[in-house]
């Protein structure tokens, strides 16, 4: 295998590592939605995603789930229906987990067609190994790299 191929599986390998295994919101998403109200559906989405999501913590997730709140909000004042909170918490999931996503995915492609576009030998796997040798002569230290 040469060497450009070998990167690239590497890069490949990395990027699947950097996505985590856990379960993706799009899923949690439709495993809530059950036909259940609003309150129920945004709780599970919650719960679930927080406990088994892949990134829980990130800042679209967060961003996502404080729409969520003021979705259930305007739900319990009756200001929207369950079926109006629902369609609304997908575009709030469109517009926040789902553009991370997005814009993830193209850096990524980005960096694999820079990569596979690079002519072979203009990058190295590793620098040459370089070793140094220092000896003290009295308050001085010289030193030899080889």
């Amino acid at each position: 295998m040469n060497l450009l191929k070998l990167k690239l599986v590497a890069a490949i390998a990395v990027g699947l590592i950097l996505t985590g295994c856990g379960t993706t919101m799009k899923t949690v998403m439709e495993r809530c939605d059950m036909g259940s109200s609003f309150d129920t559906y945004a709780s599970c989405i919650k719960e679930t995603y927080t406990k088994d999501g892949r990134q829980p913590n990130s800042a679209s997730v967060r961003a996502f789930y404080a729409s969520l709140d003021s979705l259930a909000e305007l739900h319990a004042a009756n200001r929207l229906s369950s079926a109006e909170a629902k369609a609304a918490a997908y575009i709030a999931f469109l517009n926040t987990v789902q553009a991370d996503n997005d814009r993830s995915n193209a850096a990524f492609a980005n960096s694999m067609n820079a990569l596979a576009n690079m002519p072979q030998g203009t990058v190295q796997a590793a620098p040459p190994s370089i070793q140094t040798r220092c000896v003290r002569s009295g308050n001085a230290v010289n030193c030899t790299s080889y």
